[in-house]
């Protein structure tokens, strides 16, 4: 009974403290943004498709303890008519890391690397989904 409830008590230590160092650790800045996006094909692709577009909606948050390293997650969806009647629909989601530096006051840079999961459908046809790198 004494091990069970020092068990509990431990387990319960943890949930408090756990949230309480990832709220002090969220002082950070958190960055939000939103990017349209158009696909006008060239070439051989010019052949198959026509315009197409899309956007993706991304979240980068620093912490306080690393301010030059950042967490990143981004959500994205392009679509490609085809020159027949049908179109390519891609969703992925990706998520990752990255860092940055700032040589000026008001100018920063950022490296940052992700990986994730995508899915395509043509439509009212085959899917196609897999990973990606970027």
């Amino acid at each position: 009974m004494n091990k069970k409830f020092s068990l509990i008590w431990i387990v319960f230590i943890c949930m408090v403290v756990s949230p309480l160092l990832l709220f002090s650790e969220m002082k950070g800045d958190l960055s939000l943004s939103l990017t349209p996006g158009g696909v006008i094909p060239t070439g051989d692709s010019a052949q198959s498709f026509t315009f197409g577009g899309g956007g993706d909606l991304s979240a980068d948050l620093s912490f306080q303890s690393f301010p030059k390293g950042f967490l990143k997650v981004q959500t994205s969806y392009l679509y490609l008519p085809l020159v027949s009647k049908d179109g390519v629909s891609v969703i992925s989601v990706l998520a990752g890391g990255g860092i940055r530096f700032s040589p000026a006051e008001k100018l920063k840079f950022s490296a940052y690397g992700t990986g994730g999961y995508f899915y395509s459908q043509v439509s009212g046809g085959s899917s196609i989904h897999g990973g990606n790198i970027s």
